[in-house]
């Protein structure tokens, strides 16, 4: 919101500056911004007329604090320079002191990193008497993970843990949000820090990945532990995820999936049907992987029955269930029960045009059914049906060629839902471990409020640069992989250039998304007729 320009009557009066000065400042203790803005700044323009510099570093003080309020930090930021130059020209450390945690805190906001570690880091050996010292540790430890060195953020946000735990005793609700937030933070670095290990050094370095893994664990179940005393299920429900993903990824698949079923029942607890389809397909393709299979029938025959209706269960989600279903009881030798599940999901997948590697996984199962059941002719009528699907698909299949053809100036991308759904993704020179960016994932999306504030969100791992890119009030984000000798400018014109072009082709059907994800494989093919050159 711009501010209104204001300006002096030629009659106004030292006095009426006084008065307007205290009545500003009432208003801005009950948080009427705007109305105290008009005052403020009229008596400010009024002192420097008079050049009384303490009163003008009071009214730019409270001028910079009720834009910093309304987020107008680069505004702020310009009344707080102001503050720390009077102060310095009269030596007053109470507003050299603000106004440089000011300058700083507004630099980290509008993502001028350096410049804020700059004024930052000339607090570091001060006394820090006028400043809130847990904020300030906190944000000094965000500036340098913004810069890509986490060691001194994971120092930084160890002493704000420190020092919070020493000098504050209280556990009132907003004072366990921040503490758990810190623990929550410090667990996505040593995250981060785990997974640029592996990046840079390779699996060679799997005892230094596990080490920080264990550390982020254990950040991340003492932030969940602060959060379940605050009764805050959101944020419970992001570590449980974020630890879910963790565990998964460092092979420890049993605790991942206790861990994901106290999830699924805390989504559940609040209601909230997209997690619950989130989580309980996470945690069922864990239960497939440690071939579950007397688990799983019991939990998809009761989930099925639970949220078969919901508008989350399309047919295309149940049509897996059906499989995997298919599969378990197979798997157990109940070869009937199975065969029925099969059958159910090729009624279903059978109605899509669009041939998919699970009708044909599907067919071969029902022909291998038939044929221990020693039913010979449905084994010919299945086998039929199977080849003409597979030749259906062979015509469909783009050419290898066609599919490595350029991102331009990126080197990967994968589009999600807001509820983690991946919707498309084309990484035609992959080397990145899958389970690893699905935990990675998950930890940039929990820093929602970081990564909302702004479209685009950058984090440099060894020699690639992650971006996210997200415009305000639609349900999906791109996050793509570029080389860091690219330029970020055309990095992000790739970026904006690819999210509208998928909003255009499939706004409506993001709009009202039920989980089938197939309408977005004709992406590709928009993809390969971009002329990237265009950009440069």
């Amino acid at each position: 919101m711009k501010q209104p320009d204001v300006v002096l009557d030629e009659n106004y009066s030292y006095t009426a500056a006084i008065d307007d000065f205290r009545a500003g400042v009432e208003l801005f203790q009950t948080h009427q911004y705007s109305e105290a803005y008009i005052l403020l700044k009229k008596a400010l323009l009024k002192f420097e007329k008079e050049q009384h510099p303490n009163l003008i570093m009071e009214a730019k003080y409270l001028i910079g604090t009720l834009l910093a309020q309304q987020n107008r930090y680069q505004d702020s930021m310009n009344y707080f320079l102001g503050v720390q130059q009077l102060s310095t020209q009269t030596d007053h450390p109470k507003y050299q002191e603000i106004s440089t945690f000011m300058i700083g805190f507004c630099a980290y906001k509008t993502e001028a990193y350096q410049e804020a570690l700059n004024e930052l880091s000339k607090l570091e050996l001060s006394k820090k008497e006028y400043i809130n010292q847990l904020q300030y540790l906190t944000i000094y430890g965000r500036v340098w993970a913004k810069l890509g060195k986490l060691d001194e953020a994971i120092k930084k946000l160890e002493d704000a843990l420190f020092f919070q735990s020493v000098q504050e005793k209280d556990e009132t609700k907003s004072r366990l949000l921040q503490q758990g937030q810190v623990n929550y933070e410090l667990g996505i670095l040593y995250y981060k820090k785990g997974i640029e290990t592996l990046q840079t050094q390779g699996r060679q370095e799997m005892d230094s990945f596990q080490e920080n893994l264990s550390h982020a664990l254990d950040y991340l179940d003492e932030a969940k532990s602060i959060w379940e005393k605050a009764e805050d299920f959101e944020r419970i429900l992001n570590a449980f995820k974020l630890i879910g993903n963790i565990l998964a990824s460092s092979g420890k698949i049993e605790q991942a999936v206790e861990n994901y079923t106290r999830a699924l029942q805390l989504a559940e607890k609040m209601d909230n049907l997209a997690e619950i389809f989130h989580i309980f397909k996470k945690n069922l393709s864990l239960r497939v992987e440690l071939e579950r299979n007397q688990d799983i029938v019991v939990t998809l025959q009761n989930f099925l029955t639970t949220y078969g209706t919901t508008p989350f269960m399309d047919n295309f989600s149940k049509a897996h269930f059906y499989s995997q279903l298919g599969e378990a009881f197979s798997a157990l030798g109940e070869k009937k029960e199975g065969l029925d599940y099969f059958l159910k999901a090729f009624e279903i997948f059978n109605v899509y045009p669009d041939m998919t590697s699970e009708i044909l996984e599907v067919l071969h199962n029902i022909i291998k059914i038939y044929t221990k059941l020693g039913k010979s002719a449905q084994v010919s009528k299945f086998s039929e049906i199977l080849e003409k699907k597979i030749q259906e698909l062979e015509s469909q299949t783009p050419r290898a060629p066609e599919r490595e053809k350029s991102l331009g100036h990126l080197k990967e991308i994968w589009i999600f839902s807001t509820i983690g759904v991946l919707l498309f993704a084309h990484s035609p020179i992959s080397d990145v471990d899958d389970d690893l960016l699905g935990g990675f994932i998950t930890a940039l999306q929990t820093l929602s409020q970081e990564v909302a504030d702004k479209e685009i969100d950058s984090l440099i791992f060894g020699e690639n640069r992650f971006s996210i890119y997200q415009e305000e009030n639609r349900d999906f984000y791109i996050l793509a992989r570029s080389d860091l000798k690219t330029s970020e400018n055309l990095v992000n014109k790739s970026l904006e250039m690819l999210y509208r072009r998928f909003w255009k082709e499939y706004s409506e059907i993001i709009k009202d998304f039920r989980g089938d994800v197939r309408p977005f494989e004709g992406f590709l093919k928009i993809i390969q007729s971009i002329d990237w050159t265009l950009l440069e």
